[in-house]
């Protein structure tokens, strides 16, 4: 989305008039977007503020919903654990309806107090933060400390607005601080949400 339709709201040459075509030509269509930080209804009103045209939340899929899809799948195979989430709503939202069914497991994110009867945390998962506290970053680092997996949206370090400024607070930085303080590596206990993992579970 930002960077192919549009940057940093910023309408990109040809953007609204492909999207045009296809919803004129009744052409079926699905947009995948690394976006995590907000929901799909959020992102489909918004692209339809930059462009006058967009998607039904429905033909998104973001990172956030491969997430809830992740964590779906392994509760439908008897994963039980909870999860911490550093992210914001768009994550948190689509993570909480994946865990809707589970009997004890929770979902955690900022300072939730843990509850004493629920799963221990199993997985921390990373997403892009823009107003991001570093408490938030040590607890996710000390359930990782203790033995939780650690799963990212995206690898991005940085982005850049239309105008060139960078913007922080992608995942990457994060993953690779708790890898470096914690002493977890990549192939042994990170995890990045995508399609290769899918064969391993």
């Amino acid at each position: 989305m930002d960077g192919v339709l549009h940057r940093t709201g910023q309408p990109i040459d040809g953007a609204a008039d492909f999207l045009h075509h296809l919803r004129n030509s009744k052409q079926p269509f699905i947009l995948l977007t690394n976006e995590c930080r907000y929901t799909n209804q959020y992102l489909a009103d918004h692209l339809k503020d930059i462009l006058g045209v967009g998607p039904n939340p429905d033909e998104i899929y973001s990172a956030a919903n491969s997430a809830r899809d992740f964590f779906a799948r392994l509760l439908r195979h008897g994963f039980d654990g909870s999860v911490y989430i550093v992210g914001e709503e768009g994550l948190i939202e689509n993570i909480q309806s994946a865990y809707k069914k589970a009997k004890k497991a929770k979902v955690y994110s900022k300072n939730d107090e843990i509850d004493d009867d629920a799963p221990l945390v199993n997985y921390v998962v990373i997403g892009s933060v823009h107003e991001e506290n570093t408490r938030y970053s040590e607890r996710a680092a000390e359930f990782v400390r203790q033995g939780a997996r650690l799963v990212y949206t995206c690898p991005d370090w940085f982005d850049r607005s239309h105008d060139g400024k960078l913007a922080f607070g992608m995942p990457m930085p994060l993953v690779q601080l708790i890898q470096k303080t914690v002493g977890c590596g990549a192939d042994r206990k990170s995890t990045r949400l995508n399609s290769s993992h899918w064969n391993n579970l």
